[in-house]
């Protein structure tokens, strides 16, 4: 829809994703070619258009693995480095510059976690989820090690680039949740050695963790990704042709998740709402200038207003705390609205990030208040199974000076914090695979910024020269 807006309306054979690889040649804003071929084929034919000066090539290589295995569970192919061994051979498409997005996460947690019967790799149904992911792994550095010269400077890709990317997001509860970032985690570690300005590590996964609420049953809506292929653009495109300006405005009858409905999509004989959402054109387009009007990342959990980061931090803990305004005692009903059927303090996030006036949320079960409060949560009380939550501004990095002021109310001492250094499941447990160093952060402000660009950060270890981003699922529970 981005390449062809003309032609959001038209239904074309092949599903997408599923069982084909999809082929598609975009000229002056047309679809000019489109062939499908089930992945199960023993060849491709390849018959597209030459490649001429205005087209734009986009082909779906379809990996629900890094590496295929037959039934003996022996290497077979790594078929993500197929994609690229075949982009180096094609001749009539030589000359055309190349961008690649590589995304292999969900069906190694569809088949060991879900324990899906129809996973392609029957045997990791019922393996230890350390093998599979030992097996991820492995075949993930495979196929970086063949991208790594494919994507740098001189390689077919040298000029735009690779992004290699998380899994996209999706909350299907906690055990799920923890595996998918268990993943994610293992290929921002491998990517921290090879990554450069032309092989990038791209968080997809942080980005719609921001906009909860723009996923049905782990697919987005046309917004996330809209917002998804801004930042990829912004990593293959130069920074000269980007249009100037700070804010984006959308339109369309299924931006929004929440306005999904079947209802809108009569003219599909069989659909689910997750692809209705995804079939009529939504269009971005750059905001006047001269408005003030913060509406930029309206569904955003962490939005941008001027030169400000708007986050949520918690009150006294956050956790099992009640919002209260200037005292422990004022609790008028003046100072918030409620919304009634909001399960999740995700959702009730996102109402507040679509409120101009908010200043926090209150969420307990199915009720939500977005606090619009003047003067701000001032006070919380312990209630059992409540949560309370600031929202506002994070000061953002200059070119000369970093304010870190309102990261603070985002971090709790451990062990008093100072002179502690954090640990594991236990005293002794200093695993590698608990943490990211990133390099170059000055002091501890930087450190903490680090953590909170991170997904899934839970803490942070600093001394001088030392950034420890603490990833460890279940978090930080000791220290020496």
């Amino acid at each position: 829809m981005l390449l062809a807006p003309a032609e959001a309306d038209v239904q074309r054979s092949g599903r997408f994703g599923g069982a084909h690889l999809i082929d598609a040649v975009v000229e002056d804003g047309r679809i000019i070619h489109y062939q499908t071929v089930r992945s199960s084929e023993p060849s491709c034919v390849q018959s597209t258009a030459t490649g001429g000066a205005n087209e734009i090539r986009v082909t779906m290589f379809l990996s629900f693995f890094w590496a295929t295995r037959c039934q003996q569970d022996v290497l077979s192919t790594f078929r993500t480095a197929t994609a690229v061994d075949l982009i180096e051979a094609n001749q009539p498409w030589a000359n055309a510059e190349v961008a690649m997005v590589t995304q292999v996460v969900a069906w190694y947690v569809v088949c060991n976690g879900i324990k899906f019967t129809g996973c392609p790799r029957a045997n990791l149904i019922d393996m230890e989820e350390a093998a599979v992911k030992s097996m991820f792994v492995a075949e993930m550095e495979s196929v970086l090690s063949r991208m790594t010269s494919f994507c740098a400077p001189g390689g077919r890709a040298g000029r735009r680039g690779c992004a290699i990317a998380t899994n996209s997001w999706s909350d299907p509860g906690p055990t799920l949740m923890a595996m998918f970032q268990g993943y994610n985690n293992e290929i921002t570690k491998a990517m921290l050695s090879k990554q450069s300005a032309t092989f990038r590590s791209v968080d997809i996964f942080a980005l719609g963790a921001s906009m909860p609420g723009e996923t049905y049953l782990g697919h987005g809506s046309q917004i996330l990704h809209i917002w998804t292929w801004q930042a990829l653009l912004g990593g293959f495109c130069t920074s000269a042709s980007a249009t100037p300006g700070s804010q984006i405005e959308f339109e369309g009858a299924l931006c929004w998740r929440e306005d999904a409905s079947l209802d809108l999509c009569t003219s599909y004989t069989r659909t689910v709402l997750w692809q209705c959402m995804n079939s009529q054109l939504c269009v971005h387009r750059l905001k006047p200038s001269s408005t003030t009007m913060a509406t930029t990342m309206a569904t955003t959990l962490a939005t941008t207003t001027g030169t400000q980061d708007m986050v949520f931090s918690p009150v006294d803990g956050g956790i099992d705390r009640a919002c209260r305004g200037a005292t422990p005692g004022d609790n008028s009903a003046d100072h918030y609205t409620v919304v009634s059927g909001v399960t999740s303090v995700a959702a009730c996030q996102l109402e507040c990030t679509r409120t101009e006036a908010c200043i926090g949320i209150e969420h307990s079960g199915s009720r939500c208040e977005v606090w619009t409060r003047a003067g701000g949560i001032q006070a919380s009380i312990e209630l059992a199974g409540f949560t309370c939550l600031s929202y506002g501004g994070l000061s953002s990095t200059t070119a000369t000076t970093t304010s870190t002021r309102n990261l603070a109310p985002l971090f709790e001492p451990v062990d008093g914090g100072e002179g502690r250094a954090c640990r594991g499941g236990s005293m002794s447990d200093n695993a590698p695979s608990n943490y990211l160093v990133m390099s170059g952060v000055q002091d501890i402000g930087g450190c903490r910024r680090e953590c909170v660009q991170a997904a899934s950060c839970v803490g942070i270890e600093y001394s001088p020269g030392r950034c420890e981003v603490w990833i460890r699922p279940d978090g930080i529970n000791a220290t020496v």
